[in-house]
């Protein structure tokens, strides 16, 4: 769980020209504006240069630059890169400033790649020269990438989970089994419902003939809920703004600006911007702001309403909405698993009418689930899960 405005830990995956697969995992240090914002142009960078087939050393140097002229002082993203050669043989790492990178066979942990550099945006001009780690690997190996919030959280007695707890988790499992789902089910159990307190994010890359033949990007986990989630896409985004963001900024464009830069995406662009601005609004104003649709049923009810959103928003001491989008993609279609979650006490989308109703108020999630394949809820209303896909049907999803 977030402790301020804005938290993400970064996640990217693109395949370069040669077929190779390049992978990021970064976390950005604080949780202000700044560094949500400087999330998308590290993305377009990774994007951008890994399509152009510029190498690991080129991208991350481009990276830093950029970061290094755009943080605050102080400020910095920690980033582990690495690029899988489609033949399955070998693995380039780069550790700048995260936990150890982990690569595991089916006797256990056979590798630990440590930091071995600053991390990005501290000083403008980075020495790579024996950050990039070459290592060998076999069909069916596996890579896991950690945040430092799943090292660093805590139990009920203070303790931290640490990461003698990781590797055990990782390792104990079958040859066969996923790491990261084995230390996301052991971090869940060793917390007992204590709340994470910073971005806790897992990355596993299965090195598997899969992982090209499909033409699809490793498994992604968030680590900061019970439920574990399977991330099967190319793109990964997240957010989370608490008051003091919430007052000031609209994340709906600028998830947008860069949802449109998916290949087949552009021409949906006006369809997810009703999705993300109709499931956004309700988390805002029904679930951080507790403001009743019943409003706009008054005469001069939507002008009340908006009056009201003003007035409740502008003084907004507490509450949070986080949103995640997830991209899966195949050769001829897609789907965007979009989750968005706020801190509120939830409702009974139950009650919801099956038709859309004629009201002033309450068509939005009629619409949504319309232009979306699923939209359901989870934690008693308060966070919505919509699936909106385009193209032909795929043997996966996000």
């Amino acid at each position: 769980m977030a402790t301020d405005s804005f938290s993400a830990d970064i996640y990217l995956a693109e395949y370069c020209p040669s077929g190779d697969l390049n992978v990021l995992l970064g976390d950005f240090t604080g949780h202000e504006l700044a560094a949500a914002l400087a999330a998308m142009p590290t993305a377009e960078i990774f994007r951008s240069m890994t399509a152009k087939g510029f190498a690991p050393q080129q991208i991350l140097l481009e990276m830093n630059r950029k970061l290094a002229a755009q943080l605050p002082t102080g400020k910095f993203l920690a980033a582990v890169f690495v690029q899988v050669s489609r033949s399955l043989d070998r693995i380039w790492v780069a550790n700048c400033g995260m936990p150890d990178v982990l690569v595991l066979d089916a006797d256990g942990i056979r590798e630990r790649l440590r930091s071995s550099n600053l991390p990005l945006g501290i000083q403008a001009e980075l020495d790579l020269a024996d950050c990039m780690r070459l290592v060998a690997v076999a069909p069916n190996s596996r890579v896991l990438l950690a945040s430092d919030g799943v090292h660093e959280a805590v139990n009920a007695h203070g303790e931290p989970f640490g990461r003698a707890r990781l590797e055990r988790a990782a390792a104990d499992g079958p040859s066969n089994s996923a790491s990261a789902l084995g230390v996301a089910q052991a971090l869940h159990a060793f917390r007992a419902g204590e709340p994470i307190f910073d971005d806790a994010s897992l990355v596993e890359i299965h090195l598997s003939h899969e992982l090209f033949d499909s033409n699809r990007a490793p498994t992604g986990i968030s680590a900061d809920s019970g439920a574990v989630a399977d991330t099967c896409g190319q793109w990964r985004i997240s957010l989370d703004l608490h008051a003091d963001a919430l007052r000031v900024s609209d994340p709906v464009p600028m998830l947008l600006t860069q949802l449109r830069e998916i290949p087949g995406l552009d021409e949906h662009r006006s369809a997810l911007y009703t999705v993300l601005s109709e499931l956004y609004s309700n988390a805002l104003e029904h679930g951080v702001l507790h403001l009743s649709s019943q409003l706009k049923a008054l005469p001069d009810g939507f002008e009340r309403y908006v009056a009201a959103r003003e007035r409740q928003l502008a003084s907004l001491s507490t509450g949070w909405v986080r949103l995640s989008a997830v991209c899966a993609q195949w050769r001829g279609g897609g789907e965007l698993a979009i989750r968005i979650e706020d801190s509120g006490e939830g409702f009974d989308w139950r009650a919801l009418p099956q038709e859309a109703p004629s009201d002033v108020h309450g068509r939005g999630l009629n619409l949504v689930r319309g232009l979306c394949r699923t939209l359901d809820f989870e934690n008693d209303g308060s966070c919505a899960c919509a699936t909106y896909a385009w193209g032909e049907p795929g043997r996966f999803t996000a």
